[in-house]
């Protein structure tokens, strides 16, 4: 295009992302300032609100610990001077309030962080393009950096031409800045405002809208082939910078996240203590205090520690002073060792390919994480620089229980970037057997001795020599010239074919010397339709195979299409025409209401070297000219035919087009016509086949074979035909002079390839009009889409491709169409994109772990089913749903209702108009498709149901009844009579796919793409007043919602199963959105996986819950050319697709490049986070019973009237070190990989009751006990010091010794040291018993006999660790109280019950734990297993027809 050629225009690499960050620096002020000022509301910002759910720290909190430490402070005042824990109170009261001012601090600077986040991820990205500004202020970027101008057009990356640097570049979309000019592709969708430069400079685009300008005299059918100018690029002022509006919406959006499953939890369990535990606490401890003061005032101590001190002591450890540090520790480490897991996955490439099925690398081994890693991220997580957004989007937290991963993108993310050759069809007419097989290989032997003959040397270096090709468009042209003299045209009748009597020139291959002799008439059967399937090898070279591995038999009719693909198809200098003639068709599918086309051209190299063919083969031809030709739906057409040809649209069928080439081959210097586009177009210049061997004459029954395989292709994949046409040589070639033969040289005119072609359409009712060819007869003239020359009649019609062209030049383009009128086909190949091996195995892991897969596609439902299935995704009649909405399907695809209301209200047009149905089968004029009887609509293959017309029963059974009625069906005619029903029921057996050869129907009932089961049954409408008859009902016809404003009301009124399936079709970003959200809502934790290359992703992003962005690998124009340049992209922010990434991705916590195994990564990232937040809530729960255990003992002792057992230092030693040490260290312990099959639960809005009651039983089974056994031991040692000091029978049992007269009986003063030594050992008894305790929530789904936890090395250093430093503060502690009294007491005075009860009670404690243990495992195995029931349900037993 001369467009590239423009110089001067556009802005320069450094001007523009000057602009870039001048906008973004703006809005970054202004969203910054705003935040600043209050105007998005304090409460936002505010970091101790009650309500916010992802505060640990409310206001309510610290002020409860202020009162705690001025109780404190008020019982230090009030107590006497010579008390002996005068001075401790003092000590308590200043570490509570010190620890809540330091949490205050360490809150309110984490959720400072929290709302700065994507403020300062923005900032980053503001650096990297400073960086850039830098490096490009003198040259730019290279060319190299960019995607390919003509890169296959790919959803998940957006891109638009622009002028840059004077040069025009596909520039990613998010780098679109204003006063950009961009150069709009006729048919493309504009991502951004802007304005046309060209003609009156009116038009303004909005983002979203699509450039589609008119095709010059669009409005009149063409009765002859009318040259079309083809649409330009137009260039376009972009007025306002695309991403700031992306920016805008990250900075204001960002906080709005759903909390976490773990945020919600320890919300609620925090409210439920705070709210309801710690008041019946304190009320409970100060009217027991209260009726001991009054009732035993002699028995008690002073009222102030009685009613202040205690009261502080029960009530502190229910609201742990560490706590929002333990929090904000354990989530700092476990994200670290998430994201070490990215981290070692670019280091360490994972390639699942190497590892067989059972042993993947999920179930086997973990990527090596180091520790450095870990510890350099967790001070990045930690100070906030890390780009992860661990506070807005917390990895850790979604991935541990996420319940749906939702991809939006599937090419190069979740298929392969380029649609890789899955079957090949073509015409062969010998029987495949052992003998059909001998022979074709026996013929093929003796063609290419003969070949080599013909042309020696030439072709060593090629990998297949081309001898076989040649000889095969040899052969082809020597039965041109042999047809000249047969007089008598074959007919299909005797379904025999017969070789030429007239003998041939010397030079001309002999049929006879080539085939062997045995190779009778008896040998050539009724052809037969030959699909060889190709399935994906990643381990051979080409990529793919055959599945049958005898294909090479197939050779001789393989090679002339691999030929075929290599000069037309995959021809680097057809790439710009075939790029402009997509755009033109484009726009023109556009006017025909919105029809798919096949969007560029689709490589096909993998076939090409799986055939045999090497690169080199390109350079013995030479290209000489490229027309491209379409046809459109015609006009003139009447209402019913014309809604008959728009249902079309809404099958998504291509508008028919095929681009022809002329190459010339340097060996031989003969012109060959190679022809490729829609097998209806195609089809239609075609008069013979080729099958391997000879020419065969096209008739009607071929002719629906091959449409019948297009239309099923073409619905689900991407069908090219492919034909060929040897034209007249253009110069005497290098052969020896015997040999030479005068050739008539045709002039070629170039101008005809300047121009598209609009090929008219005959209407039905002109078809009608002539004879109806009878199945044997010859289609040349039935439905050509050109016309042959005007002097020219049917009695006049040559068999011959040449004979008629004989001495003509072309100079126009009716000359051209007419030479290329009668063309030889020789096959088709439909592609499709593969879904990737890992994706496959990805998924089957995910399901194994009760993680939905939900695929968000753009595509309709059938092609969109099609790959789900490829995935391995559930996806029949029940199990998807369309988000687009009724009206704009309306909008979309018009039906023309009103036309078909005319034709069932009245009789005299109901024969036409059912004939006119019948009449589409045998036509080639428009799209052909099977038309079933109404007793055959239980299909095999689902695809079947979009084939199918919902035609009422009695429109077809009274054509067979009614002998009055007359119908025009192919091959036949329907008269009155008894003849009528013979015909019609041999007709009606034509129109289904049962009355196909044995051969075809066994080759398309097992495709691989086949989607329906034997259960599914497509039920059809038998309403006679159907107004939609002919339209083809591709929707989910179960009793589903369709369209995203369905969905809600379809989950409050009829069930859940919109919740449950794997696949939405249709989907648009906004639909996305909408339905993340709806998701959200129901309680699903939702992680959005999508390409970091599309700028409409960014909503999409920010709405789920955790984002995961994949760099998609790019389509390749050529396979053979491998990957593009942009794939060696240099450091971070050097290259323009990194810069768009990284803009693209502000909402994503995880990048991966296109380099990365992502899937094995993501992977075992789940499993470590499902590990890790396993692992915090078992430490919150063992902290949560260790609390409670704190707190209750205090409050027991009270109620059984002994003096407190544990003082406020024990309290504050074991609320802040022992118990938060023992429950961090639970986090220690190695991955445990069972985690991956166990089900998720939802993100509920509250704690189930059933679940606070299960907690409350299992802590009595694990901590009551001991805490029984620790007041029995406080007891029997505060009764034998008693007895120490005491008369004989002066102790009591509860309160000592009754006639002292100081606090506590004597416990308060000189025999002090007696209560310490009780309350020491009572505190070491409970460290001992919660290290015990804690053995069982080490391994918290297996027994004590299966599984040890001392694996967990950290756990057991810090329980040993924890032991040895309570006996040393137990030394310190009685060290310091026997230094002020002069009675002294020691360990042995300890009673031998003590002793006995307290180590004995560790062996019971150690078997009730298990015990405990077993009863959750059988709860817990209980749950899964409805759980898993749940999500494996059948979605079909959910909501039937």
């Amino acid at each position: 295009m001369d467009m590239t050629n423009s110089l001067g225009m556009g802005l320069s690499t450094s001007e523009s992302l000057d602009i870039l960050h001048a906008d973004i620096s703006q809005l970054l002020r202004q969203v910054d300032g705003n935040n600043r000022t209050g105007e998005n509301g304090w409460m936002s910002g505010w970091p101790f609100h009650h309500r916010d759910v992802r505060s640990t720290l409310p206001w309510t909190t610290i002020g409860i610990w202020v009162l705690q430490g001025a109780a404190l402070f008020t019982a230090y005042a009030m107590v006497s001077q010579d008390m002996d824990r005068r001075d401790s109170l003092v000590v308590e009261a200043f570490v509570v309030l010190l620890v809540a001012m330091v949490s205050c601090y360490v809150i309110g600077w984490d959720r400072k962080l929290h709302r700065e986040e994507m403020i300062n991820k923005v900032k980053v990205v503001l650096k990297d393009l400073e960086a850039c500004i830098q490096t490009c202020c003198e040259l730019g970027w290279g060319e190299k950096l960019y995607p390919d101008l003509y890169m296959p057009s790919c959803p998940a990356i957006t891109a638009l031409w622009t002028y840059r640097d004077s040069q025009l570049v596909n520039l990613p979309a998010a780098l679109l800045v204003r006063g950009d000019i961009i150069a709009l592709r006729p048919g493309q969708t504009v991502p951004v405002q802007c304005r046309q430069l060209e003609d009156d400079g009116s038009l303004e685009l909005q983002p979203g809208e699509i450039y589609s300008p008119r095709v010059s005299n669009s409005e009149d059918p063409p009765s002859d082939p009318r040259p079309v100018p083809p649409l330009r690029p137009c260039r376009f002022l972009v007025t306002h910078t695309a991403f700031t509006s992306n920016v805008r919406m990250c900075l204001e959006n960002c906080h709005r996240r759903p909390a976490s499953v773990q945020d919600r939890e320890r919300h609620d369990i925090h409210r439920l203590v705070e709210w309801r535990l710690l008041p019946l606490t304190l009320i409970l401890i100060l009217l027991v205090n209260l009726l001991r003061y009054f009732l035993l005032r002699d028995d008690v101590g002073h009222w102030a520690e009685m009613l202040l001190a205690l009261p502080v002591y029960a009530t502190l450890p229910l609201l742990p002073p560490l706590l929002p540090w333990l929090w904000l520790g354990l989530n700092t480490y476990g994200t670290a060792r998430v994201l070490a897991l990215v981290q070692a996955g670019k280091v360490q490439q994972i390639d699942v390919f190497e590892e067989e099925e059972e042993e993947r690398l999920l179930l086997t081994q973990s990527l090596p994480v180091q520790w450095s890693w870990v510890r350099s991220l967790m001070w990045e997580v930690l100070t906030g620089r890390t780009d992860s957004l661990p506070r807005t989007a917390n990895i850790l937290h979604t991935l541990g229980t996420v319940t749906a991963l939702c991809c939006v993108d599937k090419r190069g993310v979740l298929s392969c970037p380029n649609a890789s050759p899955e079957k090949v069809f073509f015409l062969t007419s010998l029987e495949d057997d052992g003998i059909g097989s001998e022979v074709s290989s026996e013929t093929e032997e003796k063609i290419n001795d003969l070949t080599e003959n013909i042309a020696k040397g030439s072709r060593e270096d090629v990998k297949i020599d081309l001898k076989s090709q040649d000889v095969s468009f040899k052969a082809s042209a020597e039965k041109l010239q042999r047809d000249e003299n047969v007089t008598n045209e074959e007919t299909h009748a005797n379904e025999e074919k017969q070789t030429s009597n007239t003998a041939v020139q010397e030079d001309l291959v002999d049929v006879k010397a080539v085939f062997p002799e045995s190779f009778s008439e008896d040998d050539f059967y009724e052809c037969h339709a030959e699909v060889l399937d190709i399935t994906a090898d990643p381990h051979s070279t080409c990529g793919i195979q055959f599945d049958d591995a005898r294909w090479e038999r197939h050779l001789n009719s393989l090679k002339p299409l691999g030929l075929n693909i290599l000069l037309n198809n995959c021809n680097p200098l057809t790439v710009e025409r075939n790029a402009s003639f997509m755009d033109h068709l484009n726009c023109v599918s556009k006017d025909m209401g919105g029809r798919a086309i096949l969007r560029y051209r689709r490589c096909l190299c993998q076939l090409v070297h799986q055939i045999g063919f090497s690169d080199k083969v390109l350079e013995l031809f030479k290209l000489r000219l490229q027309v491209a030709a379409y046809r459109g739906l015609g006009s003139g057409l009447g209402q019913d035919q014309l809604s008959r040809r728009s249902s079309f649209l809404r099958n998504k069928l291509p508008v028919p087009n095929m681009v022809s080439v002329v190459t010339k081959d340097y060996t031989t210097g003969m012109l060959q016509l190679l022809t490729h586009g829609t097998a209806d177009i195609v089809l239609d210049s075609c008069t013979d086949f080729w099958d391997g061997v000879d020419l065969c004459p096209l008739t009607d029954k071929d002719r629906k074979k091959i449409l019948d395989f297009y239309h099923r292709m073409s619905l689900s994949a991407y069908c090219s035909a492919f034909a060929y046409r040897p034209l007249e040589k253009e110069e005497v070639p290098l052969v020896p002079a015997e040999e030479q033969k005068p050739i008539s040289v045709q002039h070629v005119s170039r101008q005809l390839g300047e121009v598209f072609f609009e090929l008219p359409v005959k209407d039905l009712d002109e078809l009608r009009g002539s004879d109806t060819p009878t199945s044997d007869a010859r289609p040349e003239e039935l439905a050509s889409p050109v016309q042959t020359d005007p002097g020219r009649t049917t009695g006049d019609s040559n068999p011959s491709l040449s004979s008629h062209d004989k001495d003509r030049v072309i100079r126009n383009e009716q000359d051209w169409f007419s030479s290329q009128s009668r063309q030889v086909f020789i096959g088709m190949v439909s592609a499709q994109y593969q879904a990737k091996q890992d994706v496959v195995h990805m998924i089957e892991d995910l399901d194994t772990a009760c993680i939905r897969f939900v695929h968000f596609s753009a595509e309709d439902e059938l092609r969109s089913r099609i790959f789900s299935e490829k995935m391995g995704l559930e996806a029949g009649w029940n199990c998807h749903i369309s988000l687009l909405s009724s009206m704009e399907d309306r909008s979309r695809h018009s039906s023309g209702l009103d036309g078909e209301r005319s034709r069932h209200s009245s009789s005299e047009t109901e024969g036409p108009a059912r004939r006119s149905k019948l009449q589409l089968l045998g036509t080639h004029t428009e799209e052909q498709v099977p038309i079933l009887e109404h007793a055959q609509v239980t299909f095999r293959d689902e695809v079947s149901e979009h084939l199918l017309p919902e035609s009422p029963e009695h429109e077809v059974s009274e054509a067979v009844t009614d002998p009055s009625k007359k119908c025009d069906l192919p091959g036949q005619l329907c008269v009155s009579g008894n003849q009528s029903l013979v015909d019609s029921s041999n007709v009606l057996r034509q129109c289904s796919y049962e009355s196909q050869n044995s051969r075809y129907s066994a080759e398309f009932g097992s495709q691989d793409n086949a989607l329906i089961r034997a259960d599914d049954v497509i039920s059809m409408e038998t309403d006679v007043t159907s107004h939609q008859s002919d339209v083809f009902d591709m929707t989910n016809r179960a009793k589903l919602p369709r369209g995203i404003e369905n969905i809600r009301p379809h989950l409050e009124n009829v069930d859940n199963v919109p919740l449950l399936v794997p696949l939405f079709t249709d989907a648009t970003p906004q639909a996305t959105k909408e339905m993340l959200q709806i998701m959200q809502e129901y309680g699903e934790v939702v992680c959005c996986v999508g390409s970091s290359t599309n700028i409409q992703n960014t909503g999409v992003f920010l709405q789920a819950d955790v984002s995961v962005a994949v760099e998609p690998e790019y389509p390749q124009l050529c396979m053979r050319h491998g990957a593009c340049p942009v794939s060696q992209c240099q450091e971070q922010g050097s290259s323009p697709c990194v810069l768009s990434c990284a803009l693209n991705t502000l909402p994503c916590s995880v990048v991966f490049d296109k380099e990365h195994n992502y899937t094995s990564i993501l992977l075992q990232m789940v499993q470590e986070a499902r590990h890790l937040v396993l692992c915090i809530k078992n430490c919150l729960l063992f902290l949560l019973g260790c609390q409670l255990s704190i707190s209750l003992v205090q409050v027991l002792s009270a109620v059984v009237l002994l003096p407190p057992p544990l003082s406020g230092g024990h309290v504050l030693w074991l609320s802040c070190l022992v118990v938060p040490v023992l429950s961090a260290s639970l986090v220690a312990k190695e991955t445990d990989k069972t985690v991956m099959t166990s089900a998720p639960g939802k993100n509920q809005n509250h704690v189930p009751l059933e679940s606070v009651l299960q907690f409350s039983l299992h802590y009595v089974g694990r901590f009551v006990p001991s805490l029984g056994v620790c007041l029995l031991c406080f007891a029997f040692i505060l009764h034998a010091v008693c007895t120490k000091v005491s008369p004989p029978g002066a102790c009591h049992p509860m309160f000592g010794n009754r006639n002292m007269t100081l606090s506590w009986n004597g416990y308060e003063g000189e025999y002090s040291t007696g209560l310490v030594l009780a309350q020491e050992c009572c505190c070491f008894l409970m460290v001992l018993y919660f290290g015990v305790t804690s053995m069982s929530y080490v391994h918290r789904s297996q027994p004590l006999w299966k599984k040890l936890p001392f694996t967990n090395i950290v756990w057991l250093v810090s329980f040993l660790i924890m032991l040895v430093l309570q006996v040393i503060y137990f030394a310190v502690a009685m060290a310091i109280s026997t230094s002020k009294h002069s009675v002294h007491f020691s360990l042995r005075d300890v009673p031998l019950s003590a002793w006995l009860l307290g180590l004995l009670w560790v062996i019971f404690l150690v078997a009730g734990n298990e015990l405990v243990k077993l009863h959750e495992t059988r709860l817990s195995v209980r749950y899964q297993k409805r759980a898993k029931l749940q999500f494996g349900t059948k979605l079909g037993m959910n909501s039937p027809f």
